[in-house]
């Protein structure tokens, strides 16, 4: 199976997981807040705002310390992330510095799929943080 392959059934399965999370806590404590109600002619047009960005950091971040960046996702297919100077593992800082540029990529996440398939899987935190997805060597 291609690595790219494996990097998109990772995060299904991790974005599976949070969904999960989230949708559970949501039954007992409102993760999602309506900001503001706009009327635009006949239309009503209602802003929230959801806490699932903030759970899916929470779980990169957890990974990021627990896991050197080895989600479930990860786990499961075998790959992991590599410094590209180094060809280790990033430290914890970039690892984190990483996660960040993840969510940031999932708020806009057409365009980074459009991107990911487009450009050989260019996604926005390899590219700022010089990082790379590989096959582990790790049963």
């Amino acid at each position: 199976m291609r690595i790219s392959t494996k990097r998109v059934l990772a995060f299904i399965i991790d974005m599976s997981i949070i969904s999960m999370v989230f949708g559970l806590i949501q039954n007992f404590i409102p993760l999602i807040i309506e900001i503001r109600e706009y009327e635009l002619g006949t239309f009503d047009i209602l802003v929230k705002f959801s806490f699932v960005f903030v759970f899916y950091f929470l779980y990169l971040f957890a990974f990021d310390f627990a896991k050197e960046g080895r989600t479930v996702g990860k786990m499961i297919f075998n790959i992991l992330v590599i410094s590209r100077k180094t060809m280790k593992t990033p430290k914890r800082k970039m690892l984190l510095l990483r996660s960040s540029y993840k969510v940031m990529s999932m708020i806009v996440l057409p365009i980074s799929v459009l991107l990911f398939y487009f450009f050989d899987q260019f996604t926005l935190q390899d590219t700022f943080c010089d990082t790379e997805t590989i096959k582990s060597n790790m049963a």
